[in-house]
């Protein structure tokens, strides 16, 4: 569904309820529905320009056809910083797939030899003839003019105006694209000026394939905002911008007639047909782009329980790109076809969506349930009941998501039931709330509130280096493998976290290590986090601690793990009925550096096997208090251990003041090691 060229689709209900909605398949059939808004055509264009020579990837020329009117008019309209879109298959123009389309922006023309010189090479082959049938080869490429420009000048986050090469023909009320040419991993991004030694890094080869990204390279910087006011080529926006447009990264903006007010309801949405291994970004249920102020509510997807997998989806059951202030509501989403890496997702928020919330909906056995990828301010998810999942449930997929709010939401999982991604191992945890993505990096501004993990098989939450700018206010676990996993980035390791704040959580019932913070290879040079407040943890205050007799496959219960921590804080910790299993320590302080412990207090359960307190291992500048009771002895006899500094080689432990332990061991406590020159330690005996 497309507005016509040159007018809006507006105000459209579509009520399916009471219907049965079945899927075709095959190489004609994307989705159920696309429901897209359309890029427009700048004015001085009657139809698009016509290639009149082949021109190849990598090249920087386009030959138009001469004689011709569309060439003339296009030549005489493009100015250096136009946006021009080339499309190699005329006969699907609005629904053909990425690799026979690209946009590029003007460098020059030459009204001479009918030319136009564009400032990047070339993605995709352009033609002049096209094939349309296994006959017929006279389909041709094409060349249109966008109403739009390049940006002159830089425009902030939070800012509300952008400067434009050119703006005519732009009124208020109209509806832009403003985004950068930025490209995800460190290839050409705003990122690549935070990594303190980009040397480092190395070919990211992650992103070598355009085939990853369901054909050409993805952009990760695009948001869509309604024009207030324009004065000559400066527009000032109603909205602000999610993130900065940077000439640097080639800023731009083009106008879309998007469409509005559209509401679909109702219907229970199903395949009619085996899917044939269909690719996922060809397969969504329905797939919503340039779309604004729009619901997708009261619906289903791949709930009929006679459908094998080979008729449901491999994509999503709602896909929302590049949209403004859109919703999903009360959906119910089944089993995908697929659960293989990028496939068998329930619902997406993609390319720049903003302002737009998915809540109230039920989704069962996807890789994801709910993910965000790429989108640009403001996206909610909210009161939903993911179930199930076989990777990650709410997941921030990364490519630079920013202002997203995660609340409300019931998250389960039960292993015997639900089935494990075939890229993970069967007993790998997966994760109820994941922030941040290692292939896809990069993630900001994100909070996770008053959200409830329960009975979980796997970790109830899960950040991943690359994630900046992390607030978790109100975790409520009952049941989970871990609380809190925070390991390296497998594919960046140099990437860290900065600035987060976990706070708010109560847990019982954990059946391995309550959280894990490592960089695996850790070499002295990098942190794992830098800024990490850890603040208001009760575990175990409203039933079990752990659960020995059934931990985490192949694991056994331990406590807590800091490594490669560069501001460390835990303030009002309360932990009660600790228990371990095998040779673990309730605390790990390993390669951290400044580190304040406040109001922490732990105290062990009877009758469990805790005889391990606190491991201090070149952890440095650390401060403040902790109380330790309860600690038994060893099984095989003697003491139980309260500190054990395992400096090794490595710089010394030390401390910024004193750290305080308070315990209940008698006046000589066992402690190996130490504590070393410079490590000041009060004992207080309870």
């Amino acid at each position: 569904m497309q507005p016509p060229p040159s007018s809006r689709a507006r105000n459209i209900t579509l009520d399916l309820t009471g219907n049965t909605i079945e899927r075709g398949e095959g190489a004609d059939y994307w989705g159920q529905f696309f429901i897209w808004g359309e890029k427009v055509k700048d004015p001085a264009m009657s139809s698009e320009a016509v290639i009149g020579a082949d021109s190849s990837a990598g090249d920087t020329v386009l030959y138009l056809k001469t004689p011709d009117p569309d060439t003339e008019a296009l030549l005489t309209a493009a100015v250096p910083g136009s946006i021009i879109e080339i499309r190699t298959n005329t006969t699907r123009k609005n629904y053909h797939p990425d690799e026979s389309r690209t946009t590029c922006f003007v460098a020059a023309t030459d009204p001479v030899a009918k030319t136009i010189t564009v400032a990047d090479p070339l993605e995709i082959d352009v033609p002049k003839d096209n094939p349309v049938g296994s006959w017929e080869t006279s389909d041709p490429s094409t060349v249109t003019l966008l109403q739009g420009s390049l940006l002159q000048a830089n425009a902030a986050a939070g800012s509300s105006t952008i400067v434009m090469a050119n703006a005519a023909g732009l009124s208020v009320g109209d509806w832009l694209v403003v985004g950068t040419a930025e490209l995800p991993g460190y290839l050409n991004n705003q990122f690549m000026d935070f990594s303190p030694d980009p040397n480092q890094i190395g070919p990211d080869l992650d992103i070598t394939y355009p085939a990853d990204y369901g054909g050409t390279l993805i952009a990760i910087n695009e948001e869509l905002h309604q024009i207030a006011a324009i004065t000559g080529n400066t527009v000032t926006l109603t909205g602000t911008l999610g993130k900065n447009k940077l000439v640097a990264w080639q800023a731009f903006a083009f106008k879309v007639d998007p469409v509005e007010n559209f509401i679909l309801k109702g219907g229970s949405f199903v395949g009619a047909k085996a899917h044939g291994s269909a690719s996922a970004w060809d397969h969504q249920y329905i797939w919503c782009r340039f779309m604004v102020g729009s619901t997708i509510r009261d619906a289903s997807f791949d709930m009929d329980p006679a459908k094998t997998t080979d008729f449901r989806r491999t994509g999503q059951a709602v896909r929302f790109d590049t949209g403004d202030g859109n919703v999903m509501d009360n959906l119910t989403i089944g089993r995908p076809g697929s659960i293989d890496a990028g496939e068998g997702y329930g619902v997406s928020f993609r390319k720049g969506e903003r302002n737009s919330v998915v809540r109230n909906s039920y989704l069962e056995g996807c890789r994801h349930s709910i993910e965000f990828w790429s989108s640009s301010g403001g996206c909610i998810a909210e009161d939903n009941h993911c179930a199930d999942d076989t990777s990650s449930s709410i997941d921030t997929h990364g490519n630079w998501n920013t202002g997203i709010i995660i609340r409300r939401n019931l998250v389960t999982r039960d292993r015997t039931s639900a089935a494990v991604s075939p890229d993970l191992n069967p007993d790998e945890a997966t994760d109820a709330i994941r922030i941040g993505n290692n292939k896809f990096i990069f993630d900001e501004n994100i909070q996770v509130l008053d959200n409830t993990v329960q009975d979980y098989d796997g970790n109830a939450l899960s950040i991943v280096p690359g994630a900046w700018d992390v607030t978790v206010d109100g975790l409520t676990i009952d049941g989970c493998w871990r609380i809190l996993n925070m390991k390296q980035n497998s594919r960046h390791s140099d990437l860290f976290m900065r600035d987060v704040v976990i706070r708010n959580v109560d847990a019982i019932n954990i059946r391995d290590r309550w959280l894990d913070i490592r960089h695996n290879s850790h070499a002295g040079s990098r942190m794992q986090a830098k800024g990490l407040l850890l603040k208001d943890w009760t575990i175990g205050a409203t039933g079990p601690t752990g659960l020995p007799a059934s931990p985490e496959p192949g694991t056994e219960v331990t406590g807590m793990y800091f490594l490669h921590v560069d501001g460390l804080t835990l303030e009002n910790w309360t932990v009660t009925d600790a228990n371990l299993s095998g040779d673990n320590w309730l605390l790990v302080f390993d390669e951290v550096n400044d580190v304040t412990l406040t109001n922490v207090a732990i105290a062990c359960l009877a009758t469990g096997q805790a005889d391990k307190g606190i491991n201090i291992n070149n952890a440095t500048n650390l401060r403040g208090a902790v109380t330790l009771t309860g600690l038994l002895p060893p099984q095989g006899g003697g003491d139980p251990f309260l500190l054990y500094f395992n400096d090794g080689t490595g710089t010394p432990s030390s401390t910024d003041g004193a750290l305080t332990v308070t315990h209940d061991l008698g006046p000589t406590p066992k402690i190996l090691g130490g504590p070393p020159t410079g490590f000041t330690l009060n004992l207080v005996q309870t």
